[in-house]
């Protein structure tokens, strides 16, 4: 059979190369602290002396400031900044005309003469919280000078801690620091309910979600969705949900976000979720192309098949045709049934050229099966599923992950009930940090892999997987199958997928996907998705999926397979 390559760019995960002497520090799942921020004391100038002014000079200001004030309320932002100047000029002392002065250097882009107006006015005034937050915004938003717009608005923070824009404020100047993701994280847990609009909550639910913290992430994002009226925060509940499994009910979600907020830059990724999660059907065309060398001398010629078959509650599979395609011409197959479900597939020697295409089209009818475990068999022999090399169970370095995978702390580890769950979640989410995402053709052994964390595919991530379970006394099985993605539909394509299953005592086997929890995070963790089509258990038989059988009068006759698969929407 080939091998099954997922070249997913969608759920690769990029990882530097790591020197052999930390090879293990890439599977560590501990969240990484980042820097805090501690806002430094801001310059305040020390304050000018100015005189007050006579009453015919104050009373000049006024009149001044007037025609100012009007001028702003017609936008006419530069006379009002000139007119201002002259108030200030006349009667300096005055905080009432440098305030409408400010308001108008704002107004008007004069951001550096305001910086110097708004300085002297908090050395007049160092309680002024209003000025220093304005100071704040002009580096933030002018200058892009993060680091002074945070320390500004924090000093303005411990004059009003409940003005809950300064609070916003700072959060967008760290957050653009690109630095500081745990001191917002803490801002925003510290003052969420002082927020009575859909963006802080949204913000703190993705915090939430980037730490993995999904239930949290859901009850945050539900809050952010009852003042949300632009969509955001809708698409990102659906995230986190998906993210974190949690099914129930999503589907429903996933179609009011598409309904209510269609034109949300985030509807791509909800688009994603409605399809793994809804019912649908898909016609699969698989393409077994045989490429013989010296057919005349063929005598006999057969293709072995084991179908795309049912599977649980997941799959129901309906071969719609079987056709031969040489020389030109295509006539129906007659496939000839095993008592294993499998078939053979006579091969006419009016068919038989140097090249000859075997075509199999399957409707298959896909159902999210989620929440759901497979009872069908009672606790397997652990010991056949050992049998493996490729497991490589007996490298030193497989034996060392092992023991450092079970020693990892998992936030939510409260969630699974078992042993076997709750390692099976570390190992997966330590395996999609730890290997590097890149085609190779080849279905290497576990040493190999260990040997080359930057060159896996999925048959890596799941082997690894497996391997790592059957080392704590977990039995698990590969699966090979074929996942659809939106830029597979009605091309041709040689890419398939592999996953893994562990069993899980008094429950059953439990699909679990390493490859797709690099982007997916625990969507495919215990659900088979409805953009997962089952193929089978590789580890059953001692040979490929597709096979050919020939009898020839030479010794010279070689043949070669390559298979393709077509994938069409059906509904």
């Amino acid at each position: 059979m080939k091998k099954i390559i997922p070249a997913l760019s969608l759920f690769c995960l990029l990882f530097s190369s790591a020197h052999a002497a930390d090879w293990i520090n890439r599977f560590d799942i501990t969240p990484k602290k980042t820097a805090t921020f501690k806002a430094s004391s801001i310059n305040i100038p020390d304050a000018e002396s100015y005189e007050e002014s006579s009453v015919e000079d104050y009373n000049s200001a006024v009149a001044l400031n007037n025609q100012a004030i009007e001028a702003l309320n017609s936008s006419d932002y530069k006379k009002a900044e000139s007119l201002l100047k002259q108030a200030v000029s006349i009667s300096p002392a005055s905080a009432g005309f440098r305030k409408n002065y400010l308001v108008a250097l704002n107004k008007s882009g004069n951001t550096k003469e305001f910086l110097k107006q708004a300085e002297i006015q908090l050395s007049l005034n160092p309680e002024d919280h209003q000025t220093a937050y304005g100071i704040g915004l002009v580096y933030l938003n002018n200058y892009k000078d993060y680091e002074k717009a945070a320390n500004y608005i924090s000093y303005a923070i411990k004059l009003a801690p409940q003005e809950s824009n300064y609070i916003l404020a700072l959060i967008t100047a760290l957050e653009n620091t690109g630095k500081y993701n745990d001191t917002v994280f803490e801002i925003l847990q510290n003052n969420i309910n002082i927020f009575k609009d859909s963006y802080p909550y949204y913000l703190l639910g993705l915090k939430y979600l980037d730490k993995e913290l999904y239930s949290k992430a859901i009850k945050t994002l539900s809050t952010a969705k009852q003042y949300d009226q632009k969509g955001y925060a809708y698409h990102a509940y659906n995230r986190a949900a998906f993210y974190g499994g949690y099914m129930n009910g999503l589907e429903t979600s996933v179609r009011e976000a598409m309904d209510k907020f269609p034109n949300d830059q985030n509807i791509a990724s909800t688009k994603r979720i409605y399809n793994s999660i809804k019912d649908s059907s898909y016609k699969l065309t698989e393409h077994i192309t045989l490429k013989v060398s010296n057919a005349s001398s063929l005598e006999e010629l057969n293709f072995n098949v084991r179908p795309v078959k049912d599977f649980q509650n997941h799959q129901k599979v309906t071969l719609l045709s079987s056709e031969l395609i040489s020389k030109g011409k295509t006539i129906n197959a007659e496939p000839k049934q095993n008592a294993d479900g499998s078939f053979i597939i006579n091969v006419p020697k009016s068919m038989w050229s140097p090249e000859l295409v075997l075509e199999l089209k399957y409707k298959i009818d896909l159902k999210a099966l989620y929440g759901k475990y497979f009872n069908s068999e009672d606790k397997p022999d652990i010991d056949a599923f050992k049998k493996d090399e490729k497991f490589s169970l007996d490298d030193s370095r497989l034996s060392k992950l092992a023991d450092f995978v079970d020693n990892l702390s998992l936030e939510d580890s409260d969630r699974f009930d078992s042993f076997a769950e709750l390692y099976a979640v570390k190992a997966s989410t330590a395996i999609a940090k730890g290997l590097h995402y890149q085609e190779n053709g080849i279905d290497n052994s576990v040493s190999w892999a260990l040997s080359n964390l930057d060159k896996c595919d999925c048959t890596e991530y799941s082997r690894l997987l497996a391997a790592l379970c059957l080392k704590k006394g977990i039995p698990a099985r590969l699966v090979t199958g074929f996942l659809i993605r939106s830029d597979f539909i009605d091309k041709n394509t040689s890419i398939g997928h592999e996953w893994c299953e562990i069993y899980v005592n008094s429950r059953g086997w439990v699909p679990f996907d390493a490859t797709l929890q690099s982007s997916m995070h625990r969507a495919y963790l215990k659900n088979l998705l409805n953009d997962q089509i089952f193929f089978e258990y590789p580890n059953e038989y001692n040979n490929t999926r597709i096979g050919v059988d020939y009898v020839a009068r030479n010794s010279d006759v070689t043949v070669a397979i390559e298979n393709t698969y077509r994938v069409s929407k059906l509904k």
